[in-house]
């Protein structure tokens, strides 16, 4: 009987060791897509954000990566695709809002 419930703890430990090393994994997604960002290099910003998303299908963090990343490409429906989408998810709602109503306004929209 005690076995089984050493069995059951270590499961349950491997399971919240998975989960702290996804979000993990995730929080340096997002950090290296902001770098890559900044650093003007917008391919591989995205392709950080699309893995981050993989991990994290509603992440309004990398969603909205993926708007920036596709308006500075240049390709403004895919962009306010991302943003509505992170809008969709996000809490703060301020900051999708805005995101929308620059790309209208740099639009002439």
């Amino acid at each position: 009987m005690e076995e089984e419930f050493d069995i059951e703890k270590l499961k349950n430990i491997s399971e919240r060791l998975r989960q702290i090393n996804s979000k993990f994994r995730l929080l340096t997604l997002l950090k290296n897509a902001k770098e890559e960002y900044d650093k003007n290099n917008y391919e591989e910003c995205i392709t950080n954000c699309l893995e981050a998303l993989e991990h994290d299908p509603e992440n309004p963090v990398a969603l909205r990566g993926m708007g920036w990343s596709m308006q500075v490409l240049g390709n403004r429906d895919e962009a306010l695709r991302y943003y509505n989408l992170a809008l969709k998810f996000s809490k703060n709602k301020e900051i999708e809002y805005t995101l929308i109503g620059a790309l209208y306004y740099i639009e002439d929209d």
